[in-house]
């Protein structure tokens, strides 16, 4: 059975050969349709993110170009963004016969944008034309079209001997699959002549057979380690420069690993982020210009739920905040390597810590977590940058994440596994959590633990095992116990620490929020 979004159906067709015998051709026919897909809000060549308003889409394989990578004028693609039947050039067929392959006799016009082979224009042409190009329906109004019957018997003899297509290059066309990915070869680029037509393919030639053996030692060498260079298994690796420095406001930090910026920003040795929004630019004129422009407020989006002094909690929302999540996705990159998480952030809350003077709230680290987790993950990822470092910050974040799981009354613990600097830190966190809460008392259970400090069960007793607080006492019980000394110390230092204080939160959890929030 053929789905609805199937762009092509197979139409048989029964032509005779010169010996009288009959041959079953099998050739692709178009079905124009509704779109199958959401369109692409990525150009194909740029790689850049756009709105649907720039973007040039194709109605079949759905993918997008801005009209400057495109390589097409502005008339052109003022047609094409009126005609919502308009297709790439990946998936263009002839607008006469509805056949596709014979790209190197498939003409554009500069008008409408269709397709159409040069043996099937009436007369049938033999030379690519010069200059400007329309197709027959822009110049009368309508598209002659070929009935079943003669695009059955149309065949490779009937194409004019001056634009004949060979057989090497039609069995390629028609074997395989083409493919929906825009690639830079697949640009509209101008022709020689002034026409835009598709570039023929290249003609391939047999790589030569070389006789090892009949080498001396020396050529053997030297054949072998070309061979090896040439192979991109075992060649050299070449490592291409990424951003080494990142300015934020008027910080300006090392990275520590390369982020999936857009090309034009990801070669340059030195970018610039909005300190509110987070947009990356080239260079600090551009910043300027943009902070006399920017909607921010001085304040990232969303709603503040948290104040102490000068520190702000903000919680925004990766659906309604799409852009701005996605930049902090891309900034956390630049300094966490397992970060693989960069565009779709509508399914997460994002808890971003600022500090507050008379110019805004600048920012200083994240966490964020799943609106819905299945497993009670509290933080997905969490980051302090660089600069503001060695001050508490991340200890700060792990807290308030372990109060926002006791405000929603269940226990939490991050996504595992853990990186390596995640592990310090949360096993620094409950160690000391756990080590303060028994300064008190040792008469507690591990649920009792648990659901006082928002910290996993699991986690609280892999804590106590690595404390060695677990003894076993005749008739195979457990009982905890602790160094007092420990406990004192543990105690005092979580005292002096800079921890989230429960009564200035502001927030309501998200299950209990009303539907239309």
């Amino acid at each position: 059975a053929l789905s609805r979004c199937a762009a092509t159906t197979l139409a048989s067709a029964m032509a005779a050969t010169d010996d009288g015998s009959d041959v079953l051709h099998l050739q692709p026919r178009v079905v124009r349709h509704a779109p199958c897909a959401d369109p692409s809000q990525y150009c194909g060549f740029c790689c850049a993110m756009d709105v649907p308003a720039n973007l040039l889409t194709c109605c079949q394989c759905r993918n997008s170009g801005h009209q400057k990578c495109l390589k097409i004028g502005t008339a052109l693609a003022e047609a094409i963004r009126a005609n919502p039947n308009w297709v790439c050039i990946e998936c263009k067929v002839c607008a006469i016969c509805d056949v596709p392959g014979n790209d190197d006799v498939l003409l554009f016009c500069d008008a409408c944008d269709q397709g159409v082979h040069m043996y099937c224009l009436s007369p049938p042409l033999t030379a690519t034309p010069t200059g400007e190009w329309m197709c027959p329906e822009c110049l009368t109004g309508t598209m002659p079209k070929l009935s079943h019957s003669k695009r059955q018997r149309k065949t490779q003899a009937d194409t004019p001997a001056a634009v004949s297509v060979p057989s090497q290059r039609r069995s390629k066309v028609t074997s395989q699959p083409r493919s929906t990915t825009r690639t830079s070869s697949k640009r509209r680029l101008p022709a020689a002549s002034g026409k835009r037509a598709r570039e023929p393919d290249q003609p391939q030639h047999k790589p030569r057979s070389v006789n090892v053996n009949a080498l001396s030692s020396d050529s053997k060498a030297l054949f072998q380690a070309a061979q090896d260079a040439a192979n991109p298994m075992t060649g050299p690796k070449v490592e291409f420069e990424s951003t080494k420095l990142v300015c934020l406001g008027s910080h300006e930090m090392e990275t520590w690993f390369s982020a999936p910026y857009p090309e034009e920003y990801a070669r340059l040795r030195r970018i610039f982020l909005c300190e509110f929004c987070l947009k990356c630019m080239k260079s600090i004129k551009e910043v300027r210009r943009h902070q006399a422009k920017c909607r921010s407020k001085g304040h990232p989006p969303g709603s503040e739920i948290y104040r102490d002094g000068r520190l702000q909690m903000w919680e925004v929302d990766g659906k309604k905040n799409k852009i701005y999540c996605q930049n902090v996705c891309l900034l956390a990159k630049l300094f966490l390597d397992h970060k693989t998480l960069y565009y779709d952030v509508e399914p997460f809350l994002f808890y971003v810590l600022t500090e507050y003077d008379e110019f805004g709230a600048h920012f200083v680290g994240y966490f964020s977590k799943e609106k819905l987790s299945s497993m009670r993950y509290n933080v997905s990822c969490i980051l302090t940058l660089p600069c503001h470092q060695r001050k508490g910050y991340g200890q700060f974040l792990i807290d308030f994440s372990y109060l926002l799981s006791r405000a929603e009354k269940n226990t939490g613990s991050p996504e595992k596994p853990l990186s390596l600097l995640g592990r310090l830190a949360y096993t620094a966190y409950w160690k000391e959590a756990v080590l303060a809460f028994l300064h008190d008392t040792t008469d507690v259970s591990v649920l009792e633990m648990s659901s006082r400090t928002g910290i996993h069960p699991d986690d609280v007793v892999r804590t106590l095992q690595e404390l060695q607080a677990i003894r076993m006492i005749p008739g195979n019980q457990a009982v905890l116990q602790v160094d007092p000394e420990q406990a004192e110390k543990a105690f005092a230092r979580r005292k002096s620490r800079r921890l989230a204080n429960p009564k200035l939160l502001q927030w309501t959890p998200l299950a209990e929020r009303p539907s239309w929030v």
